[in-house]
């Protein structure tokens, strides 16, 4: 019976040996808390960054100005897709346009001068299909947001009196749009407890938005009204610099506290 006992203890020992140094070979066992770390946690990619923009006339007008501006993106993507979601935000101005034209009904000698100052506020929203690792990697996107006016023009005959008007107005205009582009990579950090890498984007996005009308006095004749109408659909050509980089959920659900 002792002969019996001792055996038993002896392969209980043995399985507890085996079971320790089955633990201590498991890279997420921590000898010091004697307990499993959380394992990797699932990781969402963070990019932002600032562009610039380049911008062709609003509504391609005639004799129209290229616009220009600057501001910054944000995006997330779950890092086995190949698509993220973001927005970003672009003020641009367009500086001064003018033109001539005659009311209707009226002297076709009486002419009026229209001097235009534009911008405008970009806020898209946009869906991207791009690969993640490539250190050259396109994408296509689509888009979807609002478009902020602010104008001042002037009205002034161009032979006549001298007399002006002058009006300020601001507007907004729901807008979407599609384009596409290039990251290239420039640099890259594969430090676990710091990953990321830094990239330069450039790429083009047409927005189409509809015409925005305002109506002013023209210069006095109270009874003659003029029709400023802004076209809000461009071409926007943009570059800038962004940063990668991985966003940790939080720990495993089967971790213990201390």
């Amino acid at each position: 019976m002792r002969a019996l006992v001792c055996v038993l203890l002896l392969l209980a020992t043995a399985r507890a040996h085996a079971d320790l140094s089955d633990i201590e070979d498991d890279p997420y066992y921590d000898m010091r808390s004697k307990e499993r770390p959380p394992k990797p946690p699932t990781q969402v990619q963070f990019h932002g960054g600032a562009v610039g923009l380049l911008a062709t006339p609003l509504g391609n007008e005639h004799g129209g100005k290229f616009g220009g501006g600057g501001g910054f993106l944000i995006g997330f993507r779950w890092i086995r897709l190949p698509m993220s979601l973001g927005f970003d935000f672009l003020p641009a101005g367009w500086g001064s346009t003018s033109k001539k034209f005659s009311l209707p009904h009226s002297d076709p000698a009486t002419r009026l001068s229209l001097e235009r100052h534009s911008s405008t506020i970009n806020i898209d929203l946009w869906l991207r299909a791009q690969p993640a690792e490539w250190r050259f990697a396109p994408y296509v996107e689509g888009s979807a947001g609002v478009r902020f006016l602010r104008a001042t023009y002037e009205l002034s005959y161009v032979h006549g009196s001298g007399e002006s008007t002058t009006e300020k107005d601001a507007g907004s205009e729901l807008t979407y749009g599609a384009g596409a582009g290039l990251d290239f990579r420039l640099a890259k950090d594969d430090r676990p407890e710091n990953r990321g890498s830094v990239h330069v984007t450039f790429g083009f996005r047409w927005v189409h938005g509809a015409t925005k009308a305002f109506h002013s006095a023209a210069p006095g004749q109270q009874d003659a009204n003029v029709d400023v109408r802004i076209p809000m659909t461009t071409t926007m050509i943009m570059l800038g610099l962004i940063f990668r980089g991985d966003m940790e959920s939080g720990p495993d659900e089967d971790s213990e506290d201390d």
